[in-house]
């Protein structure tokens, strides 16, 4: 898909990942009206994919959940599911875990499952939905339009950013119906405002 298909109106806009930087720029331009699963984890798209193909079975289960350091700020720790290996970046502060001991669990797991909710009825009910991604290869996105064509009702687009060290906007013309992929230099923010322009969210 070519960038020019991207422009449009969306039931719902959710990041898929790698990290927090599509949830960050999306909320600055006022299209993250609400929180999705995959925003503030780190992930590789391989990982996501399983986890959309299997509708979030299994998904951040207590028994599976190990922390494994601290975020940049030092405030909360980074917690990975062992089973899919994504990494919850803000979830689970110090003041209120211990490495051994997470004790903020169930509130965690009562917004997770909001979250989870939400995606899978939009993805049942939505007409249009538009996916955002940082950093993937071509074959984790052939493998995310394989598990998106059998999991969406309607339409849907995705946008993936590949991050470089320049400004310039470069689209990489992969042959997928519904994904996009372009490079530039993700951190900019004028990069997503350029991208998402023409982007609107009902």
């Amino acid at each position: 898909m070519k960038l020019s298909g991207i422009p449009g109106t969306y039931d719902a806009i959710f990041s898929l990942g790698e990290n927090c930087t599509p949830s960050l720029q999306l909320r600055k331009l006022n299209l993250r009206p609400f929180s999705g699963v995959f925003d503030w984890m780190v992930s590789e798209l391989t990982d996501v994919n399983k986890v959309l193909e299997n509708r979030f079975a299994g998904f951040m289960q207590l028994p599976n959940l190990k922390a494994i350091g601290m975020d940049y700020a030092g405030g909360n720790f980074l917690v990975m599911d062992k089973k899919y290996r994504l990494i919850a970046g803000h979830d689970f502060p110090e003041r209120h875990n211990t490495i051994f001991n997470l004790s903020s669990y169930p509130e965690y797991r009562a917004k997770l499952d909001r979250r989870i909710y939400r995606t899978l009825h939009y993805m049942m009910h939505g007409r249009n939905l538009l996916f955002v991604r940082t950093d993937a290869s071509f074959e984790e996105a052939q493998e995310l339009e394989r598990v998106l064509n059998k999991s969406i009702s309607y339409d849907y687009r995705v946008l993936i950013i590949n991050h470089v060290n320049y400004d310039v906007i470069e689209e990489l013309d992969w042959p997928l119906e519904k994904i996009c992929a372009v490079q530039c230099y993700s951190l900019n923010p004028a990069s997503w405002e350029t991208l998402l322009q023409d982007v609107k969210v009902r």
